[in-house]
């Protein structure tokens, strides 16, 4: 399906692309009737198990209610069986961006930060019972300045973190009942899912019982 600025994916019209990722593409669109403005995800990777975990994606973000995680608006299909996702639209650029801009590495107080907010986030996540698998540079945004409108003055947001894409998510199935939703099978899915230079060793050998320690890992590497 075309998706230039302009086109209409159901009440969502695009403005824009905000960039491309493993399964699917994100844009800025705004609601035809309210005028909200929201990061869409289309998925583009049409096939079985691209389609479990994008829903598997819907299913973390509906179960997380935290500030650091951004929000699901909506899970939808075009008239053509394709699913999308609407989220909140995060203004700012995220932490890969900002280590492109400094090629010799942050102020380590300025380091430690950013990590320990993240990791503040994650504790939430894996109170869950949901582990990310993909913690890394880019899915860590870094929301821009804001404006207190009572105060009126500058707030030092500079540290705030948003967590984004658990497309291949851990997530627990309701009421902790039977095993925990997977998508990388052997019939399904491929050897491992992940970003290898940030996997942990037991996930580089597809262990089924990941925990929390994977994204702890992978926390350290980005803090490296």
């Amino acid at each position: 399906m075309s998706t230039t600025p302009g086109t209409c994916i159901g009440p969502y019209r695009i403005l824009s692309s905000l960039g491309r990722g493993g399964m699917g593409e994100v844009f800025s669109a705004v609601h035809e009737r309210t005028e909200q403005v929201v990061a869409l995800k289309l998925l583009t990777q049409l096939e079985p198990a691209s389609s479990a975990r994008f829903i598997q994606e819907a299913r973390a973000l509906s179960q997380l209610d935290h500030p650091g995680v951004v929000r699901l608006l909506f899970l939808g299909q075009t008239d053509d069986g394709v699913p999308y996702l609407v989220m909140e639209q995060v203004v700012g650029c995220s932490l890969r961006t900002l280590l492109q801009e400094h090629p010799r590495g942050l102020p380590y107080e300025r380091a430690l930060a950013l990590v320990a907010r993240t990791a503040t986030i994650m504790t939430t996540v894996h109170g869950c019972g949901i582990f990310h698998r993909d913690l890394k540079p880019d899915n860590i945004l870094l929301p821009v300045r804001s404006v207190d409108s009572q105060a009126g003055d500058v707030l030092d947001a500079v540290e705030a973190v948003k967590i984004i894409d658990f497309g291949i998510a851990r997530v627990p199935p309701p009421q902790q009942l039977g095993t925990d939703t997977l998508v990388d099978t052997a019939a399904q899915g491929p050897l491992w899912l992940g970003t290898p230079v940030y996997m942990a060793p037991e996930q580089c050998r597809r262990g089924l019982t990941l925990g929390p320690a994977a994204d702890v890992y992978a926390l350290g590497v980005v803090l490296s």
